[in-house]
Formats: C-alpha cells, structure tokens, sequence
C-alpha cells in the first residue's frame, strides 16, 4: 500500500513539473504527452536513464536527448500512433 502511494505522490509530482516545462506548448500537445508517458511509462523511463547517462559521461543535454530518441525512434512512434488512435476514437464515440 505505500508503495502504491509513493507511486502515486511521484506520478503528481512528475506531471507538475513536466506541466511547467511544458507550459509554452498547445494544450492538445500537452495532453498528448502525458497520455504518452502514462500509458508507456517504461519507455520513458529507459530513454531518461539513458539520457541522463550520456549527459553524466560529458555529453551536452540536446546531443544526448537526440541520440537516445533516436535510438527509440520506432518505438516512440507506436506509442504516438496508438495514443492518437484512442484519441480519434474516444472523440468520434462523444459525437
């Protein structure tokens, strides 16, 4: 049961501070994101640790940022693709 706390206290705080980073983007691309690392959480996670990684060797944020999505390339786009998907279906079954 804590854990499920913990996890969910990490969870608002995550979506606080990414919300501020992201504050300067449309809302409908905001809400893309957080369904993106809501529903595929381990990605996200693998791609920060390896991010982070290359940074801490000496590499500068926006090269390590770009090789590791790059190296999640295809699985970052399954996951967009899906996100939209549900996201057009959820809109057509309110009309």
């Amino acid at each position: 049961m804590l854990k499920r706390i913990a996890q969910k206290a990490k969870s608002s705080l995550t979506k606080r501070l990414l919300a501020r980073q992201l504050q300067h983007l449309p809302e409908r691309e905001r809400n893309l994101i957080f369904q993106l690392i809501e529903r595929h959480p381990d990605l996200f996670e693998k791609i920060a640790t390896e991010a982070k990684a290359k940074m801490d060797s000496g590499v500068d944020q926006f090269t390590a940022m770009a090789s590791v999505m790059q190296k999640y390339r295809t699985e970052l786009t399954q996951a967009v693709q899906a996100v939209a998907t549900s996201e057009e279906g959820h809109r057509s079954t309110k009309s």
